[in-house]
C-alpha cells in the first residue's frame, strides 16, 4: 500500500503548492499555468488508481477520468512549448480528443478496434512531435532543467502510451509498467512544482506587449538603460545580423540583450516605438531588397526570401509590399531597368 499512500501525498502536496503559487502572484505566466494544468491532469492517474485500490466501488465517470488524460497532458504540454497565449476557443478545441473518448469511454463503445487505436496513437505522436518542435524553435539555449523537463514528459507520453497498449493487449506486465509510471509522475510533478515555486522569477508573465497595448504605468526601464539597450539592439541587428535567423523570436532576442521577455518588449513598444516583429521584418525587407539589387541571376525570390530570414512565402510578399509597395518581381525589375537606363548613358 506504500505506493498508493505515495500517489494521495504527491496530488496533495501539488494541489498545495499550485495554490502557493497562485497566492504569491496574480500574474502567472501563461506557459506555466498550462504546464501546471497539464500536471493535475497527469495526477488524475495515480489520484483515481488510488481511490480505486481503497474503495473497490467507484462510479464509471471517476475512474474514467484517466484512461485517454495522456491526450489532454500531450495537448497542454505542447501549448506550453509554443510559448503564445491561446484563445479560450482554441484551447477548446486542443481539450476535444480528451473529451471525445472520454465519452467514447462513458458510452462503453468498444475502444480496442483498430481505428480508434490508430487515432488515440496518432493524436499522442502528432502532439510530443508539435511539442518537440515547438520546444527546439521557440528558444536559443536550453537550460539542463528545460532539457530534463520535456524529456521527462517525453517519457511519460511514452509510458502512458505503453500503459494503454498493454491495457489494450491484456498484457501480463500491465501492472509493473502502471506503477512504474505513477511514480514517474509523482516525482516529476513535484520536482517541477516546487521548482516553480521556489523560483518567484519563473512566474512573471511574458506575454509580449502588442502595438495596440497601451504604455504601462509602471515601467521597468528607465531612459539611460533603454537608451544603452537600444545601442545594443542597433549593433545587434546591423553587425551581427541576427534578424538573418529565421528562428529568431522575443525569448532569443532578450538572451541576447540580456534582459528578460518582458522588458525587451517594453524597450521595443514603448521606448521605439516598434514591435519585434515588425523591426525584425523591416531588417530582412532592406536585406532582401539588397540581395535583389546585386544583379546575382543565379538567386530566385524563394531564395532571396529564405537568404533573408523569412521562411514563409506569404509573409515575405506581404511585408515587402507594405515596405516598398511593390512585390519582389516588380522592385527587381525596376532596379533592372534604372541599370539599363544608367549603363546607356
Amino acid at each position: 500500500m506504500y505506493l498508493e499512500d505515495l500517489y494521495l501525498v504527491s496530488c496533495a502536496i501539488v494541489l498545495f503548492c499550485t495554490g502557493l503559487v497562485y497566492q504569491q502572484t496574480r500574474h502567472l505566466s501563461y506557459r506555466l499555468i498550462y504546464m501546471q494544468i497539464g500536471n493535475i491532469v497527469l495526477l488524475l492517474t495515480p489520484l483515481t488508481g488510488y481511490l480505486g485500490i481503497r474503495y473497490s466501488t467507484m462510479p464509471d465517470f471517476i475512474i474514467k477520468l484517466s484512461y485517454s488524460g495522456v491526450l489532454l497532458f500531450c495537448a497542454f504540454v505542447y501549448l506550453h512549448y509554443q510559448q503564445r497565449m491561446q484563445s479560450a476557443l482554441k484551447i477548446a478545441l486542443h481539450c476535444c480528443p480528451y473529451l471525445c473518448f472520454y465519452t467514447v469511454d462513458l458510452l462503453d463503445i468498444d475502444t480496442n478496434r483498430l481505428p480508434f487505436i490508430i487515432v488515440f496513437f496518432g493524436i499522442i505522436f502528432s502532439y510530443s512531435t508539435a511539442s518537440w518542435l515547438a520546444f527546439r524553435a521557440n528558444s536559443l539555449n536550453h537550460s539542463r532543467q528545460e532539457w530534463l523537463n520535456i524529456i521527462v514528459a517525453t517519457l511519460i507520453i511514452v509510458l502512458s502510451g505503453a500503459v494503454v497498449a498493454g491495457y489494450l493487449s491484456k498484457a501480463a506486465w500491465l501492472g509493473y509498467c502502471w506503477h512504474v509510471l505513477n511514480v514517474l509522475i509523482c516525482i516529476y510533478v513535484i520536482s517541477w512544482t516546487f521548482k516553480n515555486l521556489y523560483r518567484p522569477s519563473n512566474l512573471l508573465i511574458t506575454t509580449p506587449l502588442s502595438p495596440e497595448t497601451p504604455e504601462r504605468k509602471e515601467k521597468l526601464l528607465n531612459k539611460s538603460v533603454a537608451a544603452q539597450l537600444a545601442e545594443k539592439l542597433t549593433e545587434l541587428l546591423t553587425v551581427q545580423k541576427v534578424y538573418l535567423d529565421n528562428t529568431l523570436s522575443l525569448a532569443k532576442l532578450s538572451e541576447l540583450l540580456g534582459i528578460n521577455v518582458h522588458q525587451t518588449s517594453e524597450l521595443l513598444n514603448v521606448h521605439m516605438d516598434n514591435s519585434f516583429y515588425q523591426l525584425l521584418n523591416r531588417y530582412r525587407i532592406e536585406h532582401a531588397c539588397q540581395l535583389l539589387n546585386s544583379g546575382d541571376r543565379s538567386l530566385s525570390i524563394t531564395e532571396v526570401l529564405f537568404s533573408s530570414g523569412f521562411n514563409n512565402k506569404n509573409t515575405f510578399y506581404r511585408e515587402f509590399k507594405r515596405c516598398t509597395g511593390m512585390s519582389p518581381s516588380a522592385w527587381q525589375k525596376k532596379h533592372k531597368q534604372k541599370l539599363t537606363e544608367a549603363n546607356t548613358h
